[in-house]
C-alpha cells in the first residue's frame, strides 16, 4: 500500500479509537487519482462544492464514510 494509504488507515483506526464513526473530506473534482484512493476505502460522492477552491477556481467533490448508522427510533 502506498504512504498514503497507510497515512489515512491510520488516522482513521486511531479516530475510530476514541468514537469517530463519521469521516467527511473535500477534494478537486480534477483529482482523479485521491478520488480513485478514497472510494477505495469506502467514501463515497455526496455532493460538490461549487468553485470552492481558487488558484485555480475548482470545484471539490465532498465524500463521506460513515462506520455505522445509527437508527433514531
Amino acid at each position: 500500500k502506498g504512504i498514503a494509504t497507510k497515512m489515512l488507515l491510520y488516522a482513521m483506526e486511531e479516530m475510530k479509537k476514541v468514537g469517530v464513526e463519521v469521516f467527511t473530506l473535500e477534494v478537486r473534482v480534477s483529482n482523479v487519482s485521491a478520488i480513485g484512493l478514497y472510494e477505495k476505502l469506502g467514501f463515497e460522492n455526496k455532493g460538490i462544492r461549487k468553485n470552492f477552491y481558487e488558484n485555480p477556481t475548482e470545484d471539490a467533490m465532498i465524500m463521506w464514510k460513515i462506520l455505522r448508522q445509527k437508527l433514531n427510533i
